[in-house]
């Protein structure tokens, strides 16, 4: 996984953070239509909250786990209570399991494949992934993919294709 330094200046501004895709509306709605009765959710590597935001929006009681203490600096108001600093692999985090876990942009930085196996005790519905694949910096190979992915059900909805990598979406159940 990254190391908590570089995320730490990342949150502090002293790198580039305004490039990470959130999730719009629209993109959402279609996403959780998928699921339609969860009333709660985990936002693995949630960044300022922007997903949470939305989450909470819709009535949906989502709380997020950061690695970065500067991410508490950073954070929407709104949301500040609702994000525990911590190491997303340890297990100590998920008090109680929820309907949906998300993780955008995270999986690339998890190096144990079993990572989302030892979520299972904390997922009712499922896990909603979104990552870029292919063999770049920040993606996750196919072959990684399928490590992660066993004792699961994936559906794959590819969002953007170009320069060897593509976007996609992936929900586990």
């Amino acid at each position: 996984m990254k190391n908590k330094n570089y995320w730490e200046k990342v949150y502090d501004g002293k790198l580039d953070n305004n490039k990470f895709r959130q999730f719009s509306e629209e993109e959402l709605d279609k996403i959780l239509a998928r699921f339609p009765h969860v009333k709660d959710a985990y936002d693995l590597g949630c960044g300022r909250g922007e997903l949470l935001i939305q989450l909470h929006k819709r009535g949906i009681n989502a709380h997020g786990i950061e690695i970065s203490e500067a991410v508490k600096n950073h954070a929407y108001k709104k949301v500040k209570d609702f994000i525990k600093v911590g190491d997303l692999q340890k297990k100590q985090n998920f008090p109680y399991a929820v309907d949906i876990i998300f993780l955008k942009f995270v999986l690339a930085f998890i190096k144990d494949t079993n990572f989302l196996r030892k979520l299972k005790p904390f997922i009712k519905q499922g896990i909603v992934i979104l990552s870029p694949v292919g063999e770049k910096e920040h993606c996750v190979s196919l072959e990684k993919l399928k490590a992660f992915f066993e004792g699961f059900e994936a559906e794959e909805e590819v969002w953007y294709r170009g320069d060897g990598v593509r976007l996609s979406l992936f929900i586990l159940k």
